[in-house]
């Protein structure tokens, strides 16, 4: 749905200003959204990317001869 994209985006956003260095504080005045905002959508991404990262190392693993 559209807000589904929408919420999306907003995560991708915080994503793109986090990994480029600003803080939660700066990201949240950006966003238009208080800062725990912020670090609970930062935490969610981290868990996200944790389990990404953990699949790809468990099927490169299992690759190996």
């Amino acid at each position: 749905t559209a807000y589904r994209r929408q919420r999306q985006m907003c995560i991708r956003d915080r994503a793109e200003l986090h990994v480029a260095g600003f803080t939660n504080r700066e990201i949240a005045v950006r966003m238009h959204c208080v800062e725990r905002t912020v670090e609970r959508k930062i935490a969610l991404l981290r868990r996200c990317w944790q389990s990404l990262a953990g699949s790809s190392m468990e099927r490169d693993i299992a690759e190996l001869p």
